[in-house]
């Protein structure tokens, strides 16, 4: 058993994972905040190179995150929050 600790506002969030489902689970996770950032983007009626722009990153970025192929610094999660006037819990799935 391995345990995926994620690290959030100052708090560990320690979640048992068994080791073949460990990075099933860390990519499930890139792929829930990549969808929960085009939704809340789309709800906006932004597009990705205005979200980009806004955040300092270039468009296919933005395509990466939501499609769950890069994973966004810490920073550039609250920056994507931010913009799309969402709380950064928002972006995670439930506990």
């Amino acid at each position: 058993m391995k345990f995926y600790v994620y690290n959030f506002m100052k708090i560990d969030i320690i979640i048992p994972v068994r080791r073949s489902d460990f990075m099933k689970f860390e990519n499930d996770v890139t792929k829930y905040v990549g969808a929960q950032i085009r939704k809340y983007r789309k709800a906006r009626g932004m597009t990705q190179k205005e979200l980009g722009f806004r955040i300092g990153v270039k468009h296919n970025t933005i395509s990466g995150y939501e499609s769950g192929k890069n994973e966004p610094e810490q920073n550039i999660l609250f920056a994507i929050a931010d913009v799309l006037g969402v709380s950064i819990n928002d972006l995670f799935p439930p506990p």
